[in-house]
């Protein structure tokens, strides 16, 4: 009886307690950042592991990536369209590593068009870089970031669970983020 009641408490624990994995976590914030666009011709984009190719991240990350700093490499980015038709006019992708998150901020901007921006800061651990393509301009900008900004739709519930599931990867890779707006 003793035995009996020790299993069916552990596992309702162990169903209760559960998380989401790393990767399970990934892949939470590649369906909802592609599915909450900040603006009507924007659209969000996002590659990790599991979508893209080493080699494919190399190319966007303007440098070679390792097998080691791989699985934890997140490009985000977007393509601004010409008003209603799938002429891209240009891109911005940002390529930083999920370990050397330092700081998350959530902010509602208003105007035109309502939208939240979540801006992650970075330690500089680890190499990170925005890459900006233009359709009319052969020139490739590469820059070095610090800071690393995702726009997300009106929807203050999914940028408020997005934002949670950055903070959960930084726990999962052992480097916990401040969350600045509780400050």
């Amino acid at each position: 009886m003793k035995k009996t009641f020790i299993f069916f408490t552990f596992s309702i624990l162990t169903i209760c307690c559960h998380g989401q994995t790393f990767n399970e976590t990934k892949g939470y914030l590649f369906d909802k950042i592609r599915a909450n666009n900040p603006l009507p011709n924007e659209k969000n984009e996002v590659y990790y592991d599991v979508t893209i190719t080493k080699e494919d991240a190399g190319k966007i990350a303007n440098r070679r990536i390792t097998v080691d700093e791989f699985p934890y490499l997140l490009i985000c980015g977007y393509t601004n369209y010409s008003a209603g038709t799938e002429d891209w006019i240009f891109a911005v992708y940002n390529t930083f590593d999920l370990r050397d998150m330092v700081s998350l901020r959530l902010d509602r901007k208003v105007g035109k068009y309502n939208f939240y921006v979540l801006t992650i800061t970075l330690a500089g651990r680890y190499p990170s870089n925005r890459q900006s393509f233009n359709r009319y301009i052969t020139d490739i900008d590469n820059k070095k970031i610090s800071e690393f900004i995702i726009g997300l739709s009106d929807d203050k519930e999914s940028a408020e669970k997005i934002k949670k599931a950055f903070l959960h990867i930084g726990e999962l890779v052992g480097n916990i983020p401040l969350d600045k707006d509780i400050f």
